[in-house]
């Protein structure tokens, strides 16, 4: 009988320990996460080669991450800022998408500057966004934009 590697080392008698069984819980929690790390950013069509300024991308990055550990379902307020962004490209904003853009980019330079007197002039006056049609609003895109991007990402896991 020949000896194996098994034999002499005597690993062949151990017992494989069980993998432990994933639950979906735990497979959505690496799919958010997989998409806070590498998911795709999304922007209007057309507008996908668009060089991003590095500032608004570790932006999106950083609050991703936040988004995970909170367990939000929402994109960030900067990838929501970076989409209109882009959208303002192809057409002209109404009014409460001018005001969401506006009310998006004061929040974003507030962190960035922490000091009022340093904003743009015209950022510098406080936003207030509706209740009743601008926050909506904004809450749709900000969910449709998660979604998007997530299933962006399953089907490029996919392939």
């Amino acid at each position: 009988m020949q000896a194996t590697l098994g034999d002499q080392f005597g690993f062949d008698k151990v017992e494989a320990t069980p993998s432990p069984k994933r639950n979906k819980k735990d497979d959505a929690w690496i799919n958010e996460l997989m998409w806070a790390l590498s998911g795709p950013i999304m922007v209007w069509p057309g507008y996908e080669d668009m060089m991003m300024p590095e500032d608004i991308k570790s932006g999106i990055q950083m609050e991703r991450m936040i988004s995970v550990m909170t367990h939000d379902k929402l994109a960030s307020e900067v990838e929501t800022m970076w989409y209109i962004s882009t959208a303002t490209l192809a057409q002209p904003p109404n009014h409460d998408w001018t005001e969401i853009y506006m009310y998006l980019c004061r929040r974003w330079m507030l962190a960035k500057v922490k000091e009022e007197d340093k904003l743009p002039d015209f950022l510098r006056k406080p936003i207030e966004l509706s209740e009743y049609m601008q926050k909506p609003d904004l809450a749709r895109l900000r969910r449709w934009l998660f979604d998007k991007s997530m299933k962006a990402l399953k089907c490029k896991q996919k392939s």
